[in-house]
């Protein structure tokens, strides 16, 4: 019997090392192939966002902070700034994690970007004298090269910086709020920063398919209103948005319903399990980004739910529902090991499809994730979207990982020239763990006895949830950049 296994980025409890043709396995039965930073990592926790260090206290921890105390490791606990507070003033005395945390934008599909508040620059800077990419791809961070960069220090800006952190959106347009000061002074340089270009190929000719002020009332209440399931409301998209407002400038209802600014549109599934016998649902962190209200479906059922914790680095979530469970996940004992069978359990193309659980099977195809990942295991059980957070289990019903993304289909034809089959990640079980003590949430420890297909299935069943995402109409126009949505929305 196969579980499913699921990656992120965090923690490491499998090493693996070539000494000719033996494989040394790092683990709690093996810890002497352990190396110090792996004793340590496993020895100690630490409050988020700070570097509060201390030995971990559960029982399954002690023999790691046995193995470093005989090894002599002090595992930074007795030098850790245990009374400086780590803040927007000190980001110095902060941990990595929480400088990545508030220096970068997270995009969706696992990318990140550097962030142009004004406010998080101090950590933007931070990462750049710690020499942190935050898991950020293609773009060098703005303070390597000039670290003295700030809205203190316009003058150490260079061109590429003020316009980085003066202008947003596309198209692009100059920042009114944070990020006005290196807007303001790019403008002193007389800097464009790609405003406005292209406007001089715009066509000598406006029609209503270009200029809102052409069109009758017929065509304005064609081109501003959408209509989903019988129900009239105004486009969305930057086309259809110009349209909305100049209908709506002239006093046009274009027979759309009572709007209400509150109202909030299903816009994106996901998947999540409980871990708790309290309600405690654990998900992606992407699938509840940006949501305005979140509902957990289960039996039948449906309810809301509130975010207890979240980790973005590692693409985790914690919620928590009134909806009663029959069944819970335990977590397996150890981290899964290569050609370990697992089981994929989620809800692809949410309930486009069926409203029934879905299940694939496969195995742990290697231990890291995309660039040597190690908060990452490597799965060939088919993932697809509505997957992201669902149980990885092995053959005993345990969760061995959380299902997180599979690879990029265009992104791998241009990198390799091949379709990548059955290449698809999850977030590693340590990684799990330690986000829930982070967050004080006690779970069981599963049996290491296989159980039957017909049990395996009736657990995943009870015990895997679908998560669905509403927004209201200002928020998707401000996340439709940054998170996936259903198509429909965005017509």
């Amino acid at each position: 019997m196969r579980s499913l296994a699921i990656i992120i980025f965090s923690s490491l409890l499998l090493w693996q090392s070539d000494v000719g043709a033996a494989t040394q396995i790092c683990s709690r039965s093996q810890i002497d192939n352990c190396d110090n930073s792996d004793v340590c990592q496993h020895a100690t926790s630490g409050n988020w966002g700070s570097e509060v260090i201390h030995w971990r206290t559960q029982t399954i921890y002690q023999i790691w902070v046995d193995e470093a105390k005989r090894r002599r490791l002090d595992c930074d606990v007795e030098n850790s700034k245990r009374f400086v507070k780590c803040s927007n003033e000190t980001p110095e005395y902060c941990s990595d994690n929480f400088v990545c945390n508030k220096a970068t934008n997270f995009l969706g599909s696992g990318d990140y970007q550097w962030s142009n508040s004004d406010s998080m620059q101090h950590f933007v800077r931070e990462a750049a004298k710690r020499s942190l990419s935050c898991s950020v791809v293609g773009a060098t961070n703005p303070f390597v090269d000039a670290k003295s960069c700030s809205s203190e220090n316009l003058s150490f800006c260079s061109n590429q910086q003020l316009c980085q952190f003066g202008t947003a959106g596309t198209p692009k347009r100059w920042r009114t709020y944070a990020g006005k000061i290196y807007a303001q002074e790019a403008q002193s340089r007389g800097l464009s920063c790609g405003i406005n270009e292209g406007t001089a190929n715009a066509p000598s000719t406006q029609t209503c398919a270009n200029d809102p002020t052409k069109c009758g009332a017929v065509e304005l209440c064609q081109k501003a209103v959408k209509i989903t399931d019988g129900t009239r409301s105004w486009k969305m998209d930057a086309y259809g948005k110009q349209y909305a407002a100049a209908a709506k400038s002239i006093g046009l209802t274009c027979n759309v319903d009572s709007e209400n600014p509150e109202k909030t549109y299903r816009v994106a599934n996901g998947t999540g399990f409980y871990i708790s016998d309290d309600g405690h649902v654990v998900t992606n962190q992407h699938v509840i980004n940006g949501c305005n209200k979140i509902q957990v479906h289960s039996d039948g059922q449906m309810a809301a739910a509130t975010i207890v914790g979240q980790d973005r680095i590692n693409d985790l979530a914690l919620l928590k529902t009134a909806l009663k469970t029959k069944s819970v996940f335990s977590l397996a004992p150890e981290n899964p090991y290569l050609l370990q069978d697992i089981v994929a359990a989620g809800f692809p193309f949410g309930e486009s499809i069926s409203s029934t659980i879905k299940v694939t099977k496969g195995v742990v195809s290697s231990l890291s994730g995309l660039g040597d990942n190690s908060g990452q295991i490597q799965i060939d059980a088919a993932l697809q979207p509505g997957n992201s957070g669902g149980p990885i289990i092995d053959e005993n019903g345990n969760v061995v990982g959380v299902a997180v993304a599979k690879l990029d289909l265009e992104k791998s034809i241009e990198s390799f020239g091949v379709v990548p089959e059955n290449v698809n990640f999850g977030i590693k079980l340590s990684s799990l763990k330690t986000f829930l003590e982070d967050n004080n949430v006690a779970y069981e420890i599963g049996d290491e006895r296989p159980i039957k297909n017909s049990a395996l299935g009736k657990l995943a069943s009870e015990a895997t949830v679908l998560i669905s995402c509403w927004m209201t109409e200002a928020r998707i126009e401000t996340m439709q950049n940054q998170k996936a949505m259903f198509k429909e929305i965005l017509k």
